[in-house]
């Protein structure tokens, strides 16, 4: 009959995968104010990007009646593809997460797929409804995750070792 050995590979093994149980479940997500101003960080850059997309198509001169729904649908392509991409990319977070070092993982700490953030943002309409309560409920859910957190199985935390708990 053999003996496990309790000093070789297998009880690394085990250590690794109870050290990375214990990340999970110790992971304490960021609160509300944060989040909000992370959220009110983004919609400003993108205020001023889009607006800058709009001034650009008044210069190529189509009819007024062009323009409006061409802009509107390239601001909402724009707003969508800024969310997911910077999300899920190499540090999963929009410019407003970086500037406050946050950044989202998924519910085992790993960084988004594309996929995932793309419908993590489309979660995030849920959460307007009704009257933004989806949002709010990250100041009063376990590891503070609102509605679209919830749905898309994501966790918004801190990214920088040395930021207050």
């Amino acid at each position: 009959m053999a003996m496990t050995d309790w000093t070789g590979a297998e009880s690394r093994q085990f250590r690794r995968v109870k050290d990375d149980e214990a990340v999970r479940s110790s992971a304490l997500g960021v609160g509300i104010l944060p989040r909000a101003l992370a959220l009110a960080i983004d919609y400003v850059l993108l205020l001023a990007a889009c607006a800058g997309l709009d001034g650009l198509l008044g210069l190529t001169g189509l009819d007024p009646e062009t323009i409006r729904p061409l802009s509107a649908l390239l601001a909402f392509v724009l707003i969508v593809l800024y969310f997911a991409t910077l999300e899920s990319g190499s540090r999963q977070a929009t410019l407003g997460k970086l500037i406050l070092g946050l950044k989202v993982t998924t519910d085992e700490g790993h960084r988004l797929s594309f996929p995932r953030a793309f419908g993590r943002f489309f979660a995030k309409l849920l959460s307007l409804i009704p009257f933004g309560v989806g949002f709010v409920m990250a100041a009063f859910t376990e590891q503070h995750r609102a509605l679209h957190d919830l749905l898309a199985g994501t966790l918004v935390v801190r990214s920088r070792a040395d930021s207050r708990p």
